[in-house]
C-alpha cells in the first residue's frame, strides 16, 4: 500500500500571542515525511509560517506504506496555531507482481530467474488513472538468451471500460 494526504483546506497566518519569542524562520511548521519516522532525507514537503504558501487540493503521496506528518511550534501561542489545515488521507493498493521500473507509473520487469511463472495485471492503484495523460504500462519479460526461452502468455480475463478516446 501507499498513502495519500490531501488538504481540502489550508491557511497560513502570522503567529499571534506567542508564549516564547522566536526570531528565526519557521516558528511553526508542518512537515510531511515519506518514511515511518521523521527522516530529514525523506521530506516530501515542509510548510512554514514565514515563507510557505499553502497547497490546497494537492496530493502528497508516499512511495511506501508509511507517511509521517509532524507539526512543530518553537513559540507556542495563546491564540492557537498559525497553520490551519484540514486533511484527508487514504490508502491505495500498489501491489506489483513483477519488479517495478524506477521513474515510471506502472512498468514492470519479469525475470525468468526470479520465477518460472506468475501473474500480471493492470495497476490496482487508482491514483495512476487520475493522471490527465494516457496511461501506458510496459511489461518486459527477460530470460537468459542462451536458454532460447520463450514466453507463454495465457490471458484469462480482459475487461475494458467504454471510452470514446480508445481506438
Amino acid at each position: 500500500e501507499i498513502v495519500r494526504l490531501y488538504f481540502p483546506s489550508f491557511r497560513i497566518n502570522r503567529i499571534e500571542s506567542p508564549i516564547t519569542e522566536y526570531n528565526g524562520d519557521c516558528g511553526e511548521s508542518l512537515t510531511i515525511y515519506d518514511a515511518s519516522w521523521p527522516d530529514d532525507s525523506r521530506i516530501i514537503k515542509t510548510f512554514c509560517d514565514t515563507f510557505s504558501k499553502p497547497m490546497e487540493k494537492h496530493d502528497f503521496v508516499s512511495t511506501g506504506r508509511s507517511m509521517v506528518v509532524q507539526f512543530e511550534s518553537k513559540t507556542g501561542s495563546y491564540s492557537g496555531s498559525s497553520l490551519y489545515y484540514w486533511a484527508h488521507y487514504d490508502f491505495f493498493n500498489n501491489t506489483k507482481f513483477g519488479r517495478p521500473v524506477a521513474n515510471t507509473l506502472c512498468n514492470e520487469i519479469f525475470n525468468s530467474w526470479d520465477s518460472p511463472g506468475g501473474y500480471l495485471r493492470s495497476p490496482l492503484n487508482t491514483l495512476i488513472y487520475a493522471n490527465k495523460n494516457n496511461v501506458k504500462c510496459t511489461y518486459d519479460f527477460v530470460t537468459d538468451y542462451r536458454l532460447f526461452a520463450r514466453v507463454l502468455l495465457n490471458i484469462s480475463m480482459v475487461n475494458f471500460k467504454d471510452s470514446s478516446d480508445c481506438n
